[in-house]
């Protein structure tokens, strides 16, 4: 159990660190943490920094919408909802599949 505790706590510490590294990379941090948590942080860290600073994911046109869409997906209450059941599903499956 100690073990499972230990690993949840790098993984989230993982993708807040993959939030903070957008952030200072001109990205979306909460995007990149979302990303980290569903995936892996340091794979997500590896994706980071292989794109280059400031370099646009979205074309101009289209970025602010994506962007947008994002910033109104965090503002509602379906957010911390998706958040809890993410960290609630990967326990499970490390319960279940664990040992």
């Amino acid at each position: 159990m100690t073990g499972l505790v230990v690993l949840v706590g790098v993984w989230v510490g993982g993708a807040v660190l993959c939030g903070y590294v957008a952030e200072q990379r001109q990205r979306s941090g909460p995007a990149w943490s979302l990303l980290a948590l569903l995936f892996s942080p340091l794979l997500i860290m590896l994706a980071l920094l292989a794109i280059p600073m400031g370099a646009p994911l979205v074309p101009a046109p289209n970025r602010d919408a994506v962007e947008g869409a994002l910033d109104r997906f965090a503002a509602t209450k379906a957010f911390p909802i998706v958040f809890v059941a993410v960290i609630v599903l990967g326990l499970v499956l490390l319960f279940v599949f664990g040992d």
